[in-house]
């Protein structure tokens, strides 16, 4: 089976949802975090009216908050 990197890490969050999926110099987090962030973003950025597809400009703080604005 093929996931795209959405798909996967919604499993991982499923499967190993402790287990830490990203470390940086600013922290880590774990599969079942990293996944929360995301859809919470993603979540923002399509009620905020953005359509998919649309290119967006993204501003983070730490290489974990790039990541999740990218995933």
């Amino acid at each position: 089976m093929i996931f795209g990197a959405s798909e996967a890490l919604s499993h991982w969050g499923r499967y190993r949802p402790s287990a830490v999926a990203v470390v940086s110099g600013s922290g880590s987090l774990s599969y079942a975090a990293l996944d929360r962030r995301v859809q919470s973003g993603a979540e923002a950025i399509e009620q905020g009216g953005i359509p998919p597809g649309a290119r967006v400009a993204v501003l983070a703080a730490s290489k974990i908050d790039l990541l999740t604005c990218v995933l």
